[in-house]
């Protein structure tokens, strides 16, 4: 349209409606830009309930199987103190002089000579078995407080921290072994045989040497004997260690009741 003044150039009403283009090129713009951020607040927060979601589910299917857990805690935990139960919680030399002397009240005839000891080495700490045994110069209660110290601190085999570990209680096992030498019957040394295999706490025959001269009935025998004991526990007195105690028959005419 021409301009009234007849000059050249954009008449009102061109301006108006480029003005309204303008406006509504302005809308269209910031509209898109506030979808675009609103979209991507959507998205953040549609991850944010997936994720939220998620977590309930599983803590409604924990629930649903809370009694089945803890029903299942209790079995395991029964059945770990009924393992706990056949190993002592300390072994020492005496208790070992002791269990040899019950052996020989045992079997007639049976003539225990000979007894070396070598005790409470570690093959059990922080969770894992070690490969090497570790050697303790100490048979009393401190050795159970000192590996225990060892392996709260995360220490395991060579060195090797156990952060990963999830027990509760860090057990350390040990094995003290004996070397008895003793003169026997077949029969005898069945039910020696017998006698370790079926004593309340775990022992076991690691070695055993059989021999017997010509013309000779006894059998002479040597028997390397391990036996095991579960520190790291708490010492109740159900577990405490007790010393052995000997019934030695004695008179006034003679100390040693011969």
């Amino acid at each position: 349209m021409a301009n009234p003044n007849g000059k050249k150039g954009i008449g009102d009403r061109e301006m108006s409606v480029l003005l309204i283009l303008a406006a509504i090129a302005i809308l269209a713009l910031a509209w898109f830009m506030g979808l675009q951020k609103f979209n991507e607040k959507r998205a953040v927060v549609v991850a944010e309930n997936e994720q939220l979601q998620k977590e309930v589910n599983e803590l409604d299917a924990k629930r649903a199987k809370e009694a089945s857990t803890k029903e299942d805690t209790e079995e395991k935990r029964h059945k770990v103190e009924e393992l706990l139960g056949q190993y002592p919680y300390e072994i020492r030399t005496q208790t070992v002089i002791d269990r040899y002397d019950q052996l020989e009240k045992k079997v007639k005839g049976l003539t225990v000579e000979t007894e070396a000891f070598t005790m409470n080495q570690i093959f059990f700490m922080g969770g894992v078995a070690l490969e090497s045994l570790v050697a303790q110069n100490t048979e009393t209660p401190d050795a159970n407080a000192d590996a225990n110290a060892n392996a709260d601190a995360g220490t395991g085999a060579e060195g090797e921290t156990n952060e990963g570990s999830t027990s509760a209680v860090d057990y350390i096992g040990y094995r003290s072994d004996s070397v008895v030498t003793f003169n026997t019957n077949y029969d005898s040394l069945k039910t020696i045989i017998n006698f370790i295999n079926q004593y309340p706490y775990r022992m076991n025959v690691r070695e055993i040497d059989i021999s017997s001269e010509t013309g000779s009935k006894p059998l002479k025998c040597s028997m390397t004997v391990s036996m095991y004991s579960v520190g790291g526990r708490e010492e109740t007195e159900d577990i405490a260690y007790r010393n052995p105690t000997w019934d030695v028959p004695t008179s006034k005419k003679d100390i040693f009741n011969k």
